[in-house]
């Protein structure tokens, strides 16, 4: 029955992507230049564009620092205490975390980071009801800016047979966690789903009419070259994944019934801002560099949902060439004891702020991390 199901749900999602042109297109094979070449997506002729003009006023988006989220920061001592298991962090959670899978830390280097993360555990998500909200004390709800059109309808796409159940859980638990809710809309959206990483099905929105009508932010996140080439040469680093992204993100009811769309649970609308809505990156990457200016670009930097916290340059050895360790616990190496500073202060403002962290996700004070793709390590100054 599981390959069954995995064949039908592959059949699925391939005529969904032909059909819409999201999958792997060939170029004109009589093109003898580019005969074995291949285009991801769409088209160039057929993406949809945003419209270019001025955000109207009430479009524009309040950002405010309520507090100073140093205030309710806990100090971290350095003989920190044996983790006390909760029921939000049990013992099997904490094991899930994986910190020094490789080996990096001394055993009391461990123990601080099981106690940063024993700190924050209300700021970590294991499930996808645990998910944050960007707190509206920060951030005003996100208003989709539009030029005068009419409401479309689309006919919805089929959902295969073979898949129905799996769907519908999936909408019941966005419905659970906020996501979705029932609407009375005049619009109506197509969506499919894709089979994730995991196995499991993602929900995709097909956007491509709201986008049409959309006025473009033109903001964008960093050139990744840009992003990461600074990360290079630190001791140790430390990467988050912000949980559910976009999701994170309050869209103003009036902006709700645009990203409508027919489900087997009725008519439904998205309260987060939506993955594929032309403006998501931009706004998501102003909120998530407004949270951590003060951390930016020094100690991290932030790349949409991509957290990436890099240590100090130098062990700071001693006269015999050892790390300096700290005078309050010799177990604990200087390096790390700072690298662990800022990884708690951001924590904290992520967390002040409303936002969560992917927990299965976290690469935790380590000499080698994978950041947006790209790996990053010590490197050898000698």
């Amino acid at each position: 029955m599981t390959y069954l199901y995995e064949l039908i749900t592959l059949l699925s999602i391939l005529s969904q992507e032909i059909q819409y042109g999201l999958f792997w297109t060939p170029v004109d094979p009589s093109d003898q230049d580019n005969a074995k070449s291949f285009t991801m997506y769409k088209q160039v002729n057929k993406k949809v564009k945003p419209v270019p003009g001025v955000f109207p006023q009430e479009a524009q988006v309040t950002w405010n620092v309520p507090y100073d989220p140093l205030e309710t920061l806990v100090p971290l001592s350095p003989h920190p205490p044996e983790v006390v298991f909760t029921p939000k962090l049990t013992k099997e959670q904490m094991e899930a975390l994986k910190i020094n899978s490789k080996g990096f830390l001394l055993p009391e280097e461990e123990k601080l980071f099981w106690h940063i993360m024993w700190l924050h555990q209300d700021a970590l998500a294991f499930e996808d009801t645990d998910r944050g909200t960007l707190k509206e004390s920060y951030f005003s709800p996100y208003i989709i800016p539009t030029v005068p059109h009419i409401p479309w309808e689309y006919k919805n796409i089929s959902i295969p047979p073979g898949i129905q159940e799996k769907v519908i859980e999936v909408l019941k638990l966005k419905i659970d966690a906020g996501i979705y809710e029932a609407s009375q809309s005049a619009y109506r959206s197509q969506w499919f789903c894709v089979v994730k990483k995991n196995g499991k099905l993602r929900i995709v929105h097909d956007l491509q009419p709201l986008n049409k009508v959309t006025i473009h932010d033109a903001g964008l996140p960093l050139i990744l070259d840009d992003f990461v080439e600074p990360f290079a040469g630190a001791q140790c680093y430390t990467v988050f994944d912000l949980f559910w992204g976009f999701d994170a993100r309050k869209l103003h009811p009036s902006s709700r019934d645009l990203t409508a769309f027919l489900t087997p649970l009725g008519l439904l609308h998205i309260n987060s801002l939506p993955t594929g809505f032309t403006n998501s990156p931009a706004e998501f990457q102003k909120c998530m560099t407004f949270v951590l200016k003060d951390e930016i670009p020094e100690k991290a930097n932030i790349f949409i949902d991509d957290l990436p916290i890099k240590g100090p340059t130098s062990t700071f050895p001693d006269e015999h060439g050892h790390p300096t360790v700290l005078k309050e616990n010799p177990g604990i190496q200087k390096f790390i004891w700072l690298h662990a500073l800022d990884v708690h202060h951001i924590m904290h403002c992520i967390k002040e702020a409303g936002a969560t962290f992917s927990a299965l996700k976290i690469q935790l004070c380590l000499p080698e991390v994978l950041i947006v793709g790209v790996i990053s390590r010590i490197l050898d100054l000698s």
